[in-house]
């Protein structure tokens, strides 16, 4: 498969993380003290998010976060 942009060939697996990255996940929410945090919900990533981001900006994680707050 082609990047689409340079014409490099992908691998399997680049082509696979950017499937599973653009399927949008909810964030994994961690107590802090009073109050809490947000991360990226993918294990090698485990980045801060926050909601007004979309995406995750270390990995490219599609955020859900309709729910997250209610």
């Amino acid at each position: 498969m082609f990047d689409g942009l340079n014409n490099e060939m992908l691998t399997e697996a680049e082509v696979l993380i950017a499937i599973q990255n653009a399927m949008p996940q909810k964030p994994t929410r961690h107590e802090l003290g009073g109050g809490y945090y947000f991360t990226c919900h993918w294990i090698k990533c485990n980045n801060t998010v926050h909601r007004w981001q979309e995406y995750c900006d270390q990995c490219g994680q599609k955020i859900d976060w309709e729910g997250v707050y209610d």
